[in-house]
């Protein structure tokens, strides 16, 4: 089945753009690192806020909330059109975007057959990322730049 998430993309390309172009492979991959700890280091609050968001507003009866309290993933790119950091929450098959939007589809009683849509909390992915926004901005902004400037120091 389709992968379907929520996701945050946290855009740095400024702060890397100036440092970019004087980069070898080895400091790029060098940089890659640096910043991929630097983002898990800075985003650790921010995803642990939206797995407690998860068990806090979604229903607790059935599970819900439990099943969707997994920890968020993050993915760093430095190159290309997608250049960011991004936090997704993904479960596979399941309608990740709709329950954030207030919508749990679910069988009844098990019965894949039948199916209903039950109303939840909305947007709690998204108050739970929100609050954290500007944090993980300038944190993020701080990181990658120091990354960078780290990774032209230690030139080959």
């Amino acid at each position: 089945m389709a992968r379907s998430g929520l996701g945050m993309r946290v855009d740095y390309e400024r702060a890397l753009k100036a440092h970019q172009k004087k980069l070898s492979r080895t400091m790029q991959n060098q940089l890659k690192s640096a910043t991929s700890k630097a983002a898990r280091t800075a985003t650790k609050k921010t995803r642990t806020r939206i797995r407690d968001a998860a068990r806090d507003d979604l229903p607790k009866g059935g599970g819900l909330n439990k099943w969707a309290a997994r920890m968020p993933t993050i993915s760093v790119r430095l190159y290309g059109r997608q250049t960011g950091v991004r936090i997704r929450l993904s479960r596979k098959g399941a309608d990740m975007k709709g329950l954030n939007r207030g919508i749990a589809r679910h069988p009844v009683f098990g019965n894949r057959k039948v199916w209903r849509n039950t109303r939840v909390a909305v947007r709690w992915f998204d108050r739970a990322v929100q609050r954290d926004k500007k944090r993980l901005m300038k944190e993020l902004t701080t990181a990658i730049s120091t990354a960078a400037k780290t990774a032209w120091r230690k030139k080959p």
